[in-house]
């Protein structure tokens, strides 16, 4: 028999055979060690319950931890797993809520690196927004990028492709010694001076606005 599932890592689709189960490869897209899941055929069998749940709600919490790291080495979170999750969640002596928590908590975990290299390098790259929508798969998470995201693409967008970014700039100056102003109608942010580049290449973008 035939096993489809995606590589927890990347979200790549793969196949195995019921021998394989249990075995661990290399993904052919990311190169990450992927282990074949046994996803039973009844999904019901994927929530059963201990025989015991333990007396302590942080013990029953673990429990739930560590079935979504069961689902998630099998494929992205979709709604109908998400909603048997968070009934797994109220079977266990949870809320709801807690499931949610766990998938969140995951994702802001592995969305924080994404962050901070945004943030040291003043720009939000294609493989940014490929590894962001990767993980919002990965979870079942919505999220909207805010702040300075808008921004970060713009510098990516005009000295990586020298491509005008979407939105009315307007004008660009500095303000005291510690920056500089980028303004549209929707964003009004500040930048460090400390990246030179950046100066010149919004001064030639202010020229042509």
């Amino acid at each position: 028999m035939e096993l489809k599932f995606e590589c927890p890592t990347c979200g790549q689709h793969l196949s195995a055979t019921s021998e394989q189960i249990g075995l661990t490869a290399a993904c052919p897209n990311c190169n990450s060690s992927v282990t074949v899941p046994a996803r039973p055929d009844d999904d019901q069998a994927v929530f059963v319950l201990p025989t015991k749940l333990p007396f302590l709600k942080s013990h029953r919490k673990k429990i739930l931890e560590a079935k979504v790291s069961e689902l998630v080495s099998l494929g992205p979170i979709d709604e109908p797993i998400e909603a048997k999750l968070q009934d797994f969640a109220v079977a266990l002596g949870l809320e709801k809520a807690d499931a949610t928590a766990v998938l969140t908590g995951r994702f802001t975990a592995e969305f924080e690196p994404i962050k901070r290299r945004m943030e040291s390098s003043f720009v939000l790259t294609d493989s940014d927004l490929e590894e962001i929508e990767i993980l919002k798969k990965k979870y079942n998470v919505n999220l909207t990028l805010k702040g300075n995201a808008s921004l970060f693409r713009a510098i990516y967008l005009l000295e990586s492709k020298h491509q005008l970014p979407p939105g009315s700039y307007s004008r660009c100056f500095f303000r005291g010694k510690g920056g500089m102003l980028l303004y549209n109608s929707d964003n009004l942010a500040s930048v460090p001076s400390s990246n030179a580049r950046l100066f010149g290449h919004f001064y030639q973008f202010a020229d042509r606005s």
